[in-house]
């Protein structure tokens, strides 16, 4: 993208406002911290001490869109930063969702995932913070052995034993949407990346998203902020990792308060109509 960047910078409609009326949608923000047209390993600055522009550099009057973030809490300094954007959620496998966020939900949590992710497509995130197995492994440890018989609705996508499907079982996505449509609850850990789209399936089914991602961006949460804080949970990494908290005496406590739960649910609604995108939506 170096190449292309040099010949838009070099256009008039760039120069007529520094780039300030173009958008960016970036994969990885990251990747725009670094050197422009550069392998990732060179550093800012060469041997030579020659200043090298990033694309963040080139670009700092732009707005850049992104569903991901892979770097490190260290080097989130752009100049401008990202606006998240929420994953592409296909609303035809949800129909009805809207209409169930206040009914009763028989499961107190519900989890459909992989006990092992790509640690590798975003490794700035991973050291030395705990790794996602050993989050998902504590997660599914927990269900396991701490819900009562019919509590939690639980599917692992790896593995053997009756905890587990077959990864290309059909039936996956529909056991995905059970398990937020019916579960109260919806332990949101990392994926291959801090993002992951099952937060944003919980908030279409109206389950109440327990986040367990420190690096999670949140689309719009400048002007969302209120909203996140009346229908997420948040849970740092390391007190989740900490070997008396049990996520599902978390639940259980929560769950208590019906009307608590209730506010948290009628937020869920607002934030599902500001976040998700038109079925007619191509991206």
């Amino acid at each position: 993208h170096g190449r292309l960047l040099k010949w838009l910078t070099g256009t008039a409609r760039w120069k007529r406002r520094g780039g300030a009326d173009f958008v960016f949608i970036v994969n990885d923000p990251h990747q725009w911290t670094q050197p422009l047209g550069s392998p990732v390993s060179l550093t800012r600055r060469q041997a030579a001490n020659t200043w090298v522009d990033t694309t963040a550099d080139v670009v700092s009057r732009a707005v850049l869109l992104s569903a991901e973030d892979c770097r490190p809490a260290a080097s989130q300094n752009l100049a401008i930063p990202p606006i998240f954007v929420p994953y592409f959620i296909n609303r035809r496998l949800w129909k009805g969702s809207s209409n169930q966020s206040h009914h009763f939900r028989p499961h107190l949590l519900g989890f459909v995932g992989s006990r092992w992710v790509h640690s590798q497509a975003c490794p700035l995130l991973y050291n030395p913070r705990p790794e996602s197995a050993s989050l998902r492994s504590k997660i599914l440890e927990g269900l396991r052995s701490e819900c009562e018989p019919g509590e939690c609705l639980v599917k692992v996508l790896d593995g053997e034993g009756p905890f587990s499907i077959d990864r290309n079982n059909a039936s996956t996505l529909v056991d995905l949407t059970r398990a937020a449509r019916e579960a109260v609850f919806c332990p949101i850990p990392r994926g291959d990346t801090a993002t992951t789209k099952r937060f944003f399936a919980a908030i279409v089914a109206g389950c109440v998203p327990i986040v367990i991602s420190d690096n999670s961006p949140l689309p719009f949460e400048d002007r969302l902020r209120i909203l996140y804080a009346a229908a997420v949970i948040r849970i740092p990494e390391a007190v989740f990792m900490v070997p008396s908290f049990s996520l599902v005496k978390f639940s259980r406590e929560l769950n208590t308060q019906p009307q608590v739960i209730k506010e948290m649910r009628r937020a869920l609604v607002k934030l599902k109509e500001l976040e998700l995108y038109p079925e007619w939506t191509c991206i």
